[in-house]
């Protein structure tokens, strides 16, 4: 009986021996496989890395060499195209994956080829640069007996784009403040049976409460390349519009959460304006220079010159005679005759019609009635001596009554020679207080139809068209309102 113990004891005892290979091959091959696994996941993240390397460094290249990749000269274009994937393959290598090395490939096409609909958006699109790395997986302590089995790769692809969108990062046309606390009936934009048309380039709002309606419209049509209303402590804004939209324009504003910046006008005339001080007006008339008929009648209370519409040019000159409520007339101020404008004298002091109205300092904001016409309007143009194209308003307003102007730098150059692409009119920020409305036309007048276009950017706090027009080609100078001018774009 003790012998039958011992034996049994020996068997146990050898039992073990077999058991500890066993589990120390487990082991170890649970920790090769960990690594293996690990590794290809690095090994796709350092891939997926390159590739996005790549398409941002070939996108950055295209953009460089965008004309030469237009070219209808063929040797131009592929030595182009050789130029931005040679620019992509050495972002993918100092990332780590050298085209031909290792079996490495980092293959850049552009425009983007697809075998498939998944990045059909992308295919042939000329903005994108698509790049695809791909390296052979790495079998580590597994090479002995997977390496006979076909060669598996990693392979990760990128698409990028560089540069600003062009249709949505031209100049905006129109850059409105957006206080409506300085708006009549807190409308930023009001329009009444109008044509507002921007040919190249946007509407931005940079709109100061998310309380009321920004936008008003009716029986108008409206188009811009885009609409931009930038909330201020919102995120959304009510907007009370309608449009017509032609072809590649937009006409329903989008709220963003950009920001366009206002330019610095570091090219403005010096400001020597100073309060008017016409102690027999009260404070919180609104003064204009007034030009009627082409004349400037000099400075006269906005109404005044508004109520002049049924006058014209010479009519309003005391040695003709002066209708009922023309500029040389009287208004009551509580008991007292006030004289609507106190520096009128016997004749106006130039005539526009036939030279234009050049860029300046107008302290008291402009007023046009009665003035040009839709085959002849009065040109509004850059000053030449100083030189500057900017009409500046100093926060005041600008009104368009029976009036038609035209916007044209043509012939006239910076201080550096450069010749002005166009003008631009706004009503300055100072102190940020933003105010400032230009005005078209007059509400439910139809006789007071009037039009402004050309080659101009506006801004201001609000604006109002009525039964009138207001038609822009918007152009490109420095600080112009434009978004950053290079973004980046990549697409996994």
């Amino acid at each position: 009986m003790k012998n039958l113990y011992l034996n049994r004891r020996c068997r146990q005892t050898g039992t073990y021996l077999i058991l500890i290979p066993v589990i120390f091959l487990t082991i170890v091959s649970g920790l090769a496989i960990s690594v293996f696994v690990g590794n290809t996941l690095a090994d796709i993240q350092r891939v997926q890395t390159a590739a996005e390397a790549g398409a941002i460094a070939g996108a950055f290249a295209v953009r460089r060499e965008r004309t030469a990749l237009e070219s209808a000269d063929t040797k131009i274009k592929n030595e182009a195209l050789a130029r931005v994937h040679q620019a992509a393959r050495q972002a993918a290598e100092d990332n780590g994956f050298e085209h031909g090395k290792d079996n490495i490939q980092v293959n850049p096409t552009w425009p983007p080829i697809y075998t498939s609909e998944a990045g059909a958006y992308y295919a042939e699109n000329s903005e994108y640069i698509r790049v695809t790395v791909q390296k052979p997986i790495d079998y580590l302590f597994f090479d002995g007996v997977l390496g006979l089995l076909p060669t598996r790769s990693i392979s990760t692809a990128a698409v990028g784009r560089v540069g600003t969108d062009t249709l949505f990062n031209t100049c905006p046309g129109l850059y409105m403040y957006g206080d409506p606390t300085k708006a009549p009936q807190g409308k930023i934009l009001d329009l009444k049976s109008a044509t507002f048309f921007i040919d190249d380039g946007g509407i931005y709002i940079d709109y100061l409460d998310d309380t009321g309606n920004s936008m008003f419209g009716s029986s108008s049509t409206m188009t811009a390349q885009w609409i931009e209303i930038n909330i201020d402590g919102g995120e959304t804004a009510s907007v009370d519009y309608y449009c017509t939209l032609p072809e590649l324009h937009e006409c329903t504003p989008k709220n963003v959460d950009k920001k366009r910046e206002v330019p610095e006008f570091d090219e403005l005339p010096p400001n020597a304006c100073s309060s008017p001080n016409y102690p027999d007006i009260p404070a919180d008339t609104v003064m204009t220079e007034c030009i009627n008929g082409g004349y400037n009648f000099g400075v006269c209370t906005a109404e005044a010159c508004k109520n002049s519409k049924t006058c014209t040019g010479l009519a309003c000159l005391k040695s003709n005679g002066c209708k009922t409520n023309c500029l040389d007339g009287v208004v009551k101020v509580g008991k007292k005759d006030v004289k609507v404008c106190p520096d009128l004298s016997s004749s106006p002091n130039k005539n526009y019609n036939d030279t234009g109205l050049e860029a300046d300092n107008y302290c008291q904001g402009l007023t046009f009635v009665n003035t040009g016409t839709s085959s002849d309007p009065l040109l509004l143009k850059p000053e030449s001596t100083t030189p500057n194209n900017y009409f500046n308003l100093n926060g005041s307003d600008m009104m368009l009554i029976n009036s038609y102007l035209d916007a044209s730098a043509e012939g006239i150059s910076n201080a550096e020679g450069e010749p002005y692409e166009g003008i631009t009119i706004l009503s300055s920020i100072e102190d940020g207080v933003k105010s400032g409305l230009l005005t078209l036309g007059e509400s439910n007048r139809a006789l007071s139809k009037s039009e402004l276009s050309g080659d101009v950017r506006i801004y201001f706090n609000a604006i109002q068209v009525y039964d009138s027009t207001l038609s822009i080609n918007t152009f490109t100078e420095k600080g112009c309102g434009l978004l950053p001018g290079v973004t980046t774009t990549v697409v996994q």
